[in-house]
């Protein structure tokens, strides 16, 4: 306790000074940049002391070495190589966890490549992994030794979004990481972002989310196809002039895959068909369209949904009418 106790007021007064003077998210891992050359890797440390002290080691999944003591950071950021370690360390370009600890109290590791489908890839010769704007992100001019910048981190990425039919879906959201917005009218995003692991999903009215993964990697242009299935197994006319509005018996109840059921439209309208949990939350939205006269058939696979009692209720005309389902799983 007493060596941890002696390096907490430089650690305050090193994370105080960083939050005043020049606001940085610094990574849990404690690693800020990494690259790999023929000549082996390169490192950079968020080090939270002006003194590194002793017992600073760098763990990898197949190695560990001590950081010669003594060595000290500039501008706040401690740049290793290999010569900087008392004893050789491998880490392998292909990919691995890292892990920073002092006076063998380990930060978060520091994941990347092979070892995870979630986490940044390995970097190709040339670029670095760097932390920027509170992600991990491929840079093309690394900057060790200096602030992490953006410049050479960017990347066009154009999102197509489509219905099974190859019709482009207009409105959809679609948000990766921390950008978000809309699609245009013919079924497009097409932004400039950082070169991450993007985890993309698409979302809208009457269609089950859409996902892919892909890894963006600075300079060039990406494109991603989203494809959006329809949360309504079928919409089709039955009975083309019904006296009056009304919402059928779903068929089976219970039910485990899917359940169908009737809507009867007596006019042309704004017809909404929603499905609520016991507790009165709404859990889908399975049609908000304009309709004309006609019965029509829709169906609910309550994907992703616990066993229950659900209520499907439809909604047009200042009319509605609710009906009790069971789910059973």
């Amino acid at each position: 306790m007493k060596s941890l106790a002696r390096f907490l007021p430089i650690f305050l007064a090193t994370v105080l000074s960083v939050s005043v003077a020049n606001p940085i998210v610094i990574p849990s891992s404690w690693v800020s940049e990494l690259s790999f050359s023929p000549a082996g890797w390169t490192l950079e440390l968020w080090p939270v002391f002006y003194d590194p002290p002793d017992g600073l080691w760098i763990h990898t999944r197949t190695d560990s070495a001590q950081v010669i003591p003594g060595l000290k950071p500039s501008n706040l950021r401690m740049v290793l190589t290999a010569d900087s370690m008392s004893t050789p360390l491998v880490i392998d370009p292909s990919g691995d966890s890292i892990v920073v600890s002092m006076h063998g109290i380990p930060n978060d590791p520091f994941v990347f490549g092979s070892t995870s489908s979630s986490c940044i890839c390995a970097p190709r010769e040339g670029h670095s992994i760097s932390f920027s704007s509170f992600v991990y992100c491929f840079d093309s001019s690394p900057t060790f030794g200096k602030e992490n910048d953006t410049l050479g981190a960017l990347v066009r990425l154009v999102v197509q979004v489509s219905d099974t039919s190859g019709q482009p879906i207009s409105g959809a959201r679609v948000s990766w990481q921390s950008f978000g917005g809309n699609t245009d009218a013919t079924g497009k995003i097409d932004a400039t972002t950082l070169a991450v692991l993007a985890s993309i999903q698409a979302s809208a009215t009457n269609y089950n989310n859409s996902y892919q993964t892909i890894q963006l990697y600075p300079g060039q242009t990406d494109t991603v196809s989203l494809v959006m299935t329809s949360r309504i197994s079928s919409v089709n006319s039955l009975d083309e002039h019904p006296a009056s509005f009304l919402l059928g018996q779903n068929y089976p109840n219970p039910f485990n895959a899917q359940t169908t059921f009737d809507v009867a439209m007596p006019a042309s309208g704004h017809l909404t068909v929603e499905v609520f949990d016991i507790g009165g939350q709404c859990v889908d939205v399975l049609l908000s369209q304009w309709v004309n006269e006609g019965t029509y058939r829709l169906g609910w696979k309550g994907e992703n949904r616990s066993s229950g009692i659900y209520l499907i209720r439809a909604r047009t005309l200042g009319t509605q009418a609710v009906r009790k389902v069971l789910l059973l799983r």
